[in-house]
């Protein structure tokens, strides 16, 4: 029973392949103990309600994340984890089951703490762990910032942000001594010296020395790695990804070249008069870009929203992701603030606006990966279209290419028709590779 204390690379020459199955990614597994994947939900040793949750909410069957990462989380207690897997492969659903699957219902006390860097993540994390929990007496507690605090948080499971966690913490909202499991998400953004490192770490200064670490991201870089190696206890289990496993697959990667900066508003109304898309996200570096795209974008009279951090509320946050979802708006135009994590299953297109940097200006390879990863969800096929309009963004572009060895096929708004034609193909695919399935 949820506590609802809140007011959830591939490219032309592939089209003709059978579409990438993501549960039969390779991982390198660094493991004390062997692991055994398990590919059927009810060997898992799941509760029936869990059964009944998954069922209901249509998975019919584990994605190779969850065939090991439950098993080897809910199995080795007394181990840490480190999980990495593409985005839309299916992680957050493993931590939910492996974290839901250790709460003693009999006691009314916080046992399991779930972080993600975002409201948003920590939204849809919520949701995800409500649906799973439905049939039981599991109570979770959403702890961000408009949330009100009891004087004891006494639900069994906690999901938050990390300031908003490591302020509950400060005032003994409940004891981090009774946590038995850690999940932190988006693992690689919260340990990276530019994210919330230090709250990360202070929250971890609370909980016990027994207490099992999860950590998971799409992406882990080699200075988290050695962070990771400094913080996490062994023994520890890890699977990563290669480098070359990364790339989304069955998501077409494509160059629109501009000659100036500020032609790139005259090609997006031309994309959208070209390709007959579901949903879009654009992503920009700044919310005064995002503002004056959105504002373009109206003008011109298309069903358009946005979102980004800080002086956005909490509330048209939710109602602009709220309507998105319902697809009340068929484009959305974002900071990074949606760049990881946020799962919306009919977006088809991703438009970097601005190809993603630093906060030293340099390339983003890994934010790239979290962007486009937005499409081309669990099979689906997607497309990505990055703008460039100089030397420097044409490099940018090229680097992040290099590192995923990524196909990035130069395009023109006269080929547009063309891509939309190969979309539609993959698209008819799918369906009939999940029509097969089911």
């Amino acid at each position: 029973m949820a506590d609802n204390n809140n007011n959830n690379n591939g490219h032309p020459d592939d089209i003709d392949k059978p579409l990438l199955d993501l549960r039969k990614q390779d991982f390198e597994v660094h493991s004390p103990v062997p692991l055994n994947p398990i590919d059927d939900f009810r060997n898992f040793g799941l509760r029936p309600e869990f059964l009944l949750a998954l069922d209901a909410n249509h998975f019919k069957k584990p994605a190779k994340i969850q065939q090991y990462a439950i098993p080897a989380i809910m199995q080795h207690r007394d181990k840490s984890f480190i999980g990495q897997a593409q985005s839309g492969s299916g992680k957050t659903l493993a931590f939910v089951i492996s974290m839901l699957s250790a709460v003693d219902e009999r006691l009314e006390r916080a046992q399991i703490l779930c972080i993600g860097p975002t409201r948003e993540i920590v939204m849809q994390n919520y949701e995800v762990a409500c649906k799973i929990a439905a049939n039981s007496k599991i109570d979770i507690f959403l702890d961000v910032p408009e949330t009100k605090w009891p004087k004891v948080i006494k639900q069994q499971v906690i999901i938050g942000t990390p300031g908003r966690i490591s302020s509950s913490l400060d005032k003994d909202k409940f004891d981090g001594h009774g946590i038995k499991i850690f999940v932190v998400d988006e693992a690689d953004e919260m340990l990276d010296l530019q994210g919330q490192r230090e709250q990360v770490l202070k929250i971890f200064s609370f909980l016990s020395p027994n207490c099992q670490f999860c950590l998971f991201s799409a992406t882990f870089n080699p200075a988290v790695k050695e962070f990771c190696k400094e913080i996490i206890k062994e023994p520890c289990i890890k699977l990563f990804l290669k480098t070359e496993e990364l790339k989304v697959e069955k998501l077409i990667h494509t160059r629109l070249v501009c000659r100036e900066d500020s032609e790139k508003f005259g090609l997006l109304n031309e994309i959208f008069s070209y390709v007959n898309i579901g949903q879009c996200i654009i992503f920009a570096h700044t919310r005064k870009r995002v503002r004056e795209i959105y504002q373009f974008l109206k003008e011109k009279g298309h069903e358009v929203s946005r979102i980004y951090g800080h002086d956005m509320s909490a509330a048209d946050r939710d109602k602009t992701i709220k309507d998105f979802r319902e697809g009340k708006n068929r484009i959305l135009v974002s900071t990074n603030v949606l760049a990881r994590g946020i799962d919306v299953l009919q977006v088809s297109l991703v438009i970097n606006f601005d190809i993603p940097l630093t906060r030293d200006s340099r390339p983003d390879a890994e934010t790239y990966l979290h962007r486009v990863g937005r499409t081309a969800r669990y099979d689906k096929p997607g497309l990505a279209i990055n703008f460039v309009h100089d030397d420097f963004s044409a490099q940018g572009l090229r680097f992040i290419a290099n590192t995923f060895t990524l196909t990035v096929r130069d395009i023109g708004t006269q080929q547009l028709s063309q891509i939309a034609e190969e979309l539609e193909k993959m698209e008819n695919m799918y369906k009939k590779h999940e029509k097969k399935k089911n």
